[in-house]
């Protein structure tokens, strides 16, 4: 009964659940429905906007290789006309050029014969130089020899004077010998050729020093006139090189005159050329200002039409949004109905426990039933191959069995005479305790019988019960009083009781087992022909009530195996159906993220075609602006424009919030066509996209910062940082800057984090901190172990090769909703104060042009034109 009660409970819940599960399948068929029209708007727009572009690029193209001939052209003509001014100017220069040639030939001419001229005097000084300084030569020579000779003669004096001085100085000796007086004379006639001898030596030495005198001064005319031959000598080199070189720098004059005046004739023919050439420009340049018209015409039209692409696209976003409303319901109504399903599915699990405990206590039992069926089984299939033996072997036994009960009478009989004969022996107290154990025992084994004929699995009659509890009581009594007979008796007859005893006891032992076995066959051939004339049933049983509780215990087990088939396929339906959902859910998500980034790309695109558009209207109109030769005026304001329109320079942005801690980085903005890009190098913007770009649509406001706003700036960057506060909705970052190791799954965003105090996995409650890799999912703070991901990504392997959807790993529940615009700020650091002020001059003057504030009045003016 219970058993049907569960499972009447479990068919009603379940019956519930599939009537949720159906709800929730319209809703999806018309959460789907929605997808499919906005699709086909969206393809149509797409169409409509491709075909737009394809008739925009065959006209641009048609435009732009007019242009590139209009230009090609315009760049022929003003390089011939360069071309012509250049040789008109050369055919100028080289009259001039012939002219001052001609003036600088007979200046040459002129120098040339004043340096020949200068050349044949300076080399007649020569001739009378070196014939001076051979005359000198000559007297240097004639003052040698006289010095030689003036030289061997003083030697000569010289040696003379020493030998008078020797022979003297022999003299003086022998006059030391002599007297005083002639001594005296001697000396001073001695003494007067001395003093005669020093004088001529003193007039030899001066003559010698002044011949010395004018040797000396010889040599330095001697030298000064070898400098000067020899810088006569460089000065006639110089002059001659000089000379050559002025005639050869006439000859390539006169070469040079000679083919100027060649081109000269050539360009005359030249110019002529040109002039015809110029006509035949000027016409086509008519034509082609003509045919601009004709596109400039073509491109209103095409403006016209872009337009109203505009205001359907405006249209189509109303639509989107509506319907992205309306998506934000659905998706509230489906968390709840996801709530209301992991509640069901909760009690499910619990019921499924129940189920599980009771079909385990369910299995205990039929194991130890069929452990019961299988011995029964066993000793009914002996049983069947001993029947035959058995039933011809019962008439035997009931023979012996007569026999043996006759043979047990008469020792009865002979035990009660010797009782009889020893009664006198025997007291009071021992008849009155035999008689007590004797109806104990038979008490005792009456109800041992009867206890066994209950609890016995087979059949049993019960005269063949009785009959076996006698024979039991039998057996009893006459091991009984064969003790008491053995104490009186002698030993003598003891021992022939004891025989006779065995002997009968062996007989009854083999009568128990032959008659136990009939008895059991009997019982079951009985139970057999029951259990056919009512229900065939398979192994024996004790009775009816037996049969019934089998038969009842089949039904139910067939209800359980049935009901357990339904539950498995129900299980299988709704873990195919959830994860049906589940994956219509996740792509309907990616269906919408592609979506809004193909609208996003199409409304970029639309962006900027109009301001490729207004690129090549203000081309046209510089071009106009050009040809007018008076209106310089509108050139420099073009001028003024185009430096209004575009800003480009150096400036530093924050790593992160603490700008005292990880500083700032220097990036390359560019300010054009309404966007502010931020770039690592200054190369980086033709070829990498922006780390950062803003539409300058989206900005706020531009201002200076004080101490306040930037606390941890240091004083002396103050007055060189601004800050801009834009709107976050447009911010294009770029995925590398901003996570650089995030990775998507289910619509998570994962990141690798460590954790360094104890937190618990969100799937395995085991512990996340220390050494094992771990994730957290930015958007809902989902904290897993890393490895789950690839074990899930196994799973699903698995459970799509099996047919079921394994999830343990839930979608992320904080979605990418269109909210509502924030406001945000971004600090930026100039070079300098002036640089600083410069930008936010410019900026402030962007967004007074086409700032947030712009837009929106604009947009609604355009929705009050609409309405």
């Amino acid at each position: 009964a219970q058993m049907v009660q569960s499972s009447q409970q479990y068919n009603e819940r379940l019956a519930f659940l599939e009537r949720q599960l159906k709800d929730a399948k319209d809703k999806l068929v018309q959460e789907t429905e929605l997808v499919v029209k906005l699709k086909k708007k969206n393809s149509e727009l797409t169409k409509n906007v491709t075909q737009f572009d394809e008739t925009v690029r065959e006209q641009k193209e048609k435009l732009t290789h007019l242009l590139v001939k209009c230009g090609s052209q315009e760049r022929e003509l003003v390089s011939l006309s360069t071309q012509l001014d250049q040789e008109r100017q050369l055919s100028g220069k080289s009259g001039d050029r012939a002219q001052e040639l001609q003036a600088r030939y007979t200046e040459l001419s002129e120098e040339m014969e004043r340096l020949r001229k200068g050349y044949s005097d300076r080399s007649q000084e020569i001739k009378g130089l070196e014939e001076k300084i051979v005359a000198k030569e000559k007297q240097e020579a004639i003052f040698q020899l006289e010095l030689k000779n003036a030289q061997n003669r003083f030697d000569a004096e010289v040696s003379s004077l020493r030998s008078e001085v020797t022979s003297l100085s022999a003299e003086n000796k022998q006059l030391l010998s002599s007297s005083e007086e002639t001594t005296a004379d001697a000396v001073q006639a001695i003494k007067g050729k001395l003093q005669d001898e020093v004088e001529q030596r003193q007039k030899a030495l001066q003559k010698l020093q002044e011949s010395e005198r004018h040797v000396s001064v010889l040599q330095v005319d001697c030298k000064q006139l070898q400098q000067k031959w020899t810088k006569q000598q460089t000065d006639y080199k110089v002059q001659a090189d000089k000379i050559s070189q002025l005639s050869h720098e006439i000859e390539e004059e006169r070469s040079r005159r000679i083919h100027l005046q060649n081109e000269i004739c050539q360009l005359e023919v030249e110019v002529s050329r040109l002039s015809r050439l110029e006509n035949q420009l000027q016409i086509e340049k008519n034509e082609l200002e003509g045919a601009v018209s004709h596109f400039q015409q073509e491109l209103s039209t095409f403006k016209a039409t872009h337009n109203n692409l505009q205001m359907q696209l405006a249209d189509l976003t109303e639509n989107l949004e509506t319907e992205s409303s309306f998506r934000v319901i659905y998706k509230k109504e489906c968390e709840d109905l996801r709530e209301d399903l992991e509640i069901k599915t909760r009690a499910l699990q619990d019921f499924e426990e129940e189920k599980v405990r009771e079909i385990e206590q369910f299995h205990v039992r039929l194991n130890q039933l069929e452990k019961e069926k299988n011995r029964l089984i066993d000793e009914h299939s002996a049983q069947e191959e001993e029947k035959l033996d058995r039933e011809v072997e019962k008439c035997k036994l009931q023979a012996e069995r007569e026999t043996l009960q006759r043979q047990l009478k008469e020792s009865l009989e002979k035990l009660e005479r010797t009782t009889e004969e020893k009664k006198e022996l025997q007291n009071k107290l021992e008849k009155s305790s035999t008689i007590t154990s004797f109806n104990n025992i038979n008490n005792n084994h009456i109800n041992g019988s009867g206890n066994t004929n209950n609890n016995n699995v087979s059949t049993s009659t019960s005269t063949n019960g009785k009959t076996y509890n006698n024979n039991k009581v039998t057996a009893k009594a006459v091991n009984y009083l064969v003790e008491c007979g053995s104490k009186v008796e002698g030993e003598t007859y003891n021992k022939k009781l004891e025989n006779e005893i065995e002997a009968l006891q062996q007989k009854l032992a083999k009568e128990k087992v032959l008659t136990q076995q009939a008895v059991n066959k009997l019982a079951e051939v009985m139970n057999r022909k029951t259990a056919a004339a009512n229900q065939p049933i398979k192994g024996g049983g004790s009775g009816g009530g037996g049969s019934t509780r089998s038969v009842e215990y089949r039904k139910k087990e067939k209800e359980c195996r049935q009901l357990e088939q339904d539950l498995t396929t129900l299980k299988a339906r709704f873990h195919s159906l959830t994860a049906q959902y589940e994956q219509m859910k996740f792509d309907m998500e990616v269906n919408r993220e592609r979506e809004e980034k193909a609208i996003k790309a199409v409304k970029e695109m639309a962006e900027q075609k109009d301001r490729e558009l207004d690129d090549l209207r203000r081309q046209l109109e510089n071009r106009a602006n050009l040809q007018n030769p008076g209106s310089l005026s509108s050139l420099t304001d073009l001028l003024n424009d185009e430096e209004l329109a575009r800003k480009e320079g150096w400036l530093s942005v924050p790593n992160k919030q603490n700008i005292k801690r990880y500083g700032w980085k220097r990036q390359y903005v560019v300010v054009m066509n309404q966007k502010v890009h931020f770039f690592n190098h200054e190369h980086d913007q033709s070829t990498a996209e922006p780390t950062l770009s803003l539409d300058i649509s989206r900005l706020f406001h531009v201002r200076p910062v004080t101490q306040g706003d930037v606390i941890r700036a240091n004083s002396g960057d103050i007055p060189k940082i601004f800050q801009l506060l834009y709107a976050d909705e447009r911010e294009n970052r770029k995925e590398a800057e901003l996570s650089q190791s995030v990775t998507d799954y289910r619509l998570h965003q994962m990141v690798p984090i460590t954790f360094y105090i104890p937190t618990a996995c969100d799937i395995c409650q085991k512990n996340l901190w220390s050494i094992t890799p771990a994730l957290e999912c930015r958007l809902c703070r989902v904290k897993i172990h890393k490895e789950h991901i690839k074990d899930e990504l196994k799973d699903k392997e698995e459970s799509n090769k099996e047919g079921a959807a394994i999830n343990h790993l839930l979608p992320c529940k904080v979605r990418s909703v269109p909210s509502k615009c924030q406001a945000r700020d971004l600090l930026c650091r100039a070079e300098s104060e002036h640089i600083q002020q410069e930008w936010v001059r410019f900026l402030a003057f962007q967004i007074q042009k086409g700032g947030y504030a712009r837009v929106r009045s604009l947009g609604r003016n355009t929705t009050k034109s609409r309405t």
